[in-house]
């Protein structure tokens, strides 16, 4: 548990405390804000739960989540069903988020920056913005996913599995992670290969898999679970649901969002234009992470080990998944703010980490309008300046990753 002891116990301590004290200031201070319908959404599924049991809990009509999240709905009953109120819900999903930035931190060697990186993330706006003003738990998904990453580099890959099997069941949005995923524990599954070894990866995170349907499957559920899953697909049939991506830029209109993408052009539609995009992109941004992993599998000597590249693929990645294809949400941009984060901190290059939290900021508050600001039509908050930040910033990303690495930055910290 090599990573988990270099996350907790190398830490200054006067960073743990820092969040300790963050955690409760947060907490009190932002436990009545929130996007109306998402917030009382889970309040209904966690008092179904706490009457019906996690087995039963798409019993409730409106939960269309995958079946983890149900679990941590359970846990906030457990420890505040007394309370009455559903608002603190928020700090449990902000202690899995500080699990995600300490796990960002563990890849700084230098400790006396800890204190200072840690504020710059949990303190920005955009951060925050999700969970605290929002009230949604993407940073759950993305704790799990950044940990998954984290682990396969450094070579724990029944851990990294684990973790990824736990970022499925709680957001199907993870998959868009599997390449960068894949890419980087094939090439270490080989140097590590046995039989035994097989069987482990196979087997301890079939079991986790199975542990997490389990209540499902004993209550004659299963099938909901598979409803969820495929409902989650083409559930809005619009070319965006106010993310300012390409199709913002394509159409510039402030009702770009009620075209359908089901529309054709020479018989091609919208959400396969998008598709497409998204796939010959993708496959460009992986080029340089698949070249590595293919030298590692010609030549076992040489190590496959660069953490930079891997988080620009993933930052990539999920940049591109958000700017290409239609039906995204504002917020489907977030699980990229680890990843973006931890490779500007590392590299001390922040210019990444500044752009998507303004372009993610503007786009989340041009929707909620949580600070109440008398125009949103001015220029920060136009769809097209936020759009074209994310597409800045996604060329950035492009220039960064095809870069020479550097051997400092090559080196498993």
């Amino acid at each position: 548990m090599d990573l988990l002891k270099k996350s907790w116990v190398n830490i200054d301590k006067s960073t743990l405390a820092v969040a300790a004290l963050s955690l409760v200031l947060i907490s009190v201070l932002c436990t009545g804000s929130g996007f109306p319908y998402d917030v009382q959404s889970l309040g209904w599924w966690a008092n179904h739960i706490h009457n019906n049991g996690i087995g039963n809990a798409y019993g409730e009509p409106t939960n269309n989540y995958p079946p983890l999240i149900n679990y941590f709905l359970w846990f906030y009953n457990l420890l505040f069903r007394a309370t009455g109120d559903f608002k603190w819900f928020k700090s449990i999903v902000l202690l899995v988020e500080f699990v995600g930035a300490f796990m960002i931190l563990s890849t700084i060697e230098n400790r006396q920056k800890h204190l200072l990186l840690f504020c710059l993330l949990i303190f920005n706006i955009s951060f925050l913005y999700d969970n605290i003003l929002w009230g949604q738990t993407d940073g759950i998904l993305t704790t799990f996913l950044f940990g998954s990453l984290i682990f396969a580099q450094r070579k724990h890959i029944t851990i990294s599995l684990c973790f990824y099997i736990l970022a499925f069941n709680f957001k199907f949005q993870a998959g868009v992670l599997f390449p960068v995923l894949a890419l980087v524990l094939l090439p270490n599954m080989m140097e590590k290969f046995s039989f035994k070894n097989l069987l482990k990866w196979i087997v301890v995170p079939a079991l986790l898999q199975l542990l997490i349907l389990l209540p499902f499957i004993l209550t004659y559920q299963l099938e909901k679970v598979w409803i969820v899953f495929t409902e989650s697909f083409s559930k809005y049939e619009y070319i965006t649901m106010n993310a300012y991506n390409f199709w913002t830029i394509l159409f510039h209109k402030n009702e770009v969002a009620w075209i359908p993408d089901t529309t054709a052009i020479f018989g091609i539609t919208y959400k396969q234009i998008g598709l497409f995009l998204f796939c010959i992109s993708s496959f460009f941004a992986l080029q340089p992470l698949m070249k590595e992993a293919l030298k590692k599998v010609r030549n076992k000597a040489n190590d496959f080990n660069n953490l930079d590249r891997m988080l620009l693929a993933a930052s990539l990645v999920f940049m591109l998944f958000f700017f290409f294809p239609t039906e995204m949400h504002e917020r489907y941009s977030y699980p990229a703010i680890y990843f973006i984060a931890a490779w500007s901190f590392r590299n001390r290059r922040y210019l990444p980490y500044i752009i998507f939290s303004g372009a993610f900021f503007l786009n989340m508050e041009r929707v909620l309008t949580y600070l109440k600001l008398e125009n949103y039509l001015i220029a920060p908050f136009s769809i097209w300046v936020v759009a074209g930040l994310y597409f800045l910033l996604i060329v950035i990303l492009f220039i960064e990753i095809y870069k020479k690495p550097k051997l400092l930055n090559s080196e498993m910290q």
